[in-house]
C-alpha cells in the first residue's frame, strides 16, 4: 500500500476518532450512537497499520490492488452507519407518533371537562 493512502487513512481514522469522542463530551452524541463511529475508526486505522495483513487479504479475497479494498471497506462502512441511522430515525419517528396520540388524548380529555 502506498504511503500517502497509509497517511490519509490514519489522518481520517484519527479524525473521526476526535470528532467522535468530541461530540461525545459535549453531550452532543450518545455514547450508544457513537460505537459505529468509532469502530468504523478503528478498522481504518487497522487497515493502515498493518498493511502486510490487509495485503494479504485482500490478495486471498481476490483483490488485485489493495486500495480497491479499501474503497470496499469505505463503502461498507457508510452502508452499515446508514443502517444504523435509519434504525434510529424510524425508532425515533415510532416515539413521535406516540408522543402525538398521548397529547390528542389528553387534549381531548381536557376539552371533555
Amino acid at each position: 500500500m502506498e504511503l500517502n493512502l497509509k497517511l490519509v487513512l490514519i489522518i481520517v481514522s484519527l479524525v473521526m476518532f476526535y470528532t467522535t469522542l468530541k461530540a461525545v463530551r459535549n453531550d452532543r452524541l450518545p455514547i450508544r450512537y457513537s460505537l459505529i463511529w468509532l469502530l468504523s475508526g478503528l478498522i481504518l486505522l487497522f487497515v493502515a497499520l498493518f498493511t502486510n495483513t490487509f495485503g494479504a487479504i485482500s490478495n486471498l479475497i481476490g483483490f488485485q490492488v489493495s486500495s480497491n479494498l479499501v474503497v470496499g471497506i469505505f463503502i461498507s462502512l457508510l452502508l452499515l452507519i446508514t443502517m444504523m441511522l435509519t434504525k434510529i430515525v424510524s425508532e425515533q419517528n415510532k416515539k413521535i407518533t406516540l408522543l402525538i396520540e398521548e397529547v390528542s388524548m389528553l387534549k381531548e380529555k381536557n376539552n371533555g371537562k
